[in-house]
């Protein structure tokens, strides 16, 4: 357990520090691993400028979602070139409030609250959204440092079309 924990460490670092950078508007994609009893998850986080235009953008790219909210976009039986088959894709929008060394992550429940959130959000939140790959099972499909890199690559080629 302790050899998995330390190259699990080790995975993360080196997502961390591939994240890129694209011109155009300044996004920027973070692979992040958790640990959970049965599976492991991996989210990557978005930072972009536009969050709606994002929301837009993955709707264009696949078409209409399954589950359509204020917080998630969720597509089923999804094909992604080089990183799998009949994917299982959610797509979050929330909240970060940072409060000293922890920080939570609320995703709107509705437009109502979505609203309000935006609207009172004060210096230490700020809006994020994340994108997490699984199978029709509901299991991790990042199993690699390598398929982690073309994830993000991929993502960044879908923003980058519509920018």
């Amino acid at each position: 357990m302790k050899k998995f924990s330390i190259i699990l460490i080790s995975v993360f670092i080196t997502l961390a520090g591939y994240s890129q950078t694209s011109n155009s508007q300044n996004t920027r994609i973070i692979a992040h691993y958790q640990i959970h009893q049965a599976d492991t998850s991996t989210t990557f986080t978005i930072n972009y400028q536009d969050y709606e235009k994002l929301r837009k953008i993955f709707m264009l790219t696949w078409d209409r979602p399954d589950v359509i909210s204020a917080g998630y976009l969720i597509w089923n039986n999804l094909s992604i070139q080089d990183v799998g088959n009949n994917l299982k894709i959610t797509l979050s929008d929330g909240i970060i409030t940072k409060e000293g060394d922890n920080q939570t992550y609320r995703i709107f429940a509705d437009d109502i609250t979505k609203k309000e959130l935006l609207n009172k959000m004060s210096d230490n939140q700020f809006r994020q959204a994340s994108i997490e790959l699984r199978n029709q099972n509901d299991s991790n499909i990042i199993n690699s440092n390598n398929l982690a890199k073309k994830v993000i690559m991929t993502l960044e080629k879908i923003i980058d079309t519509f920018n």
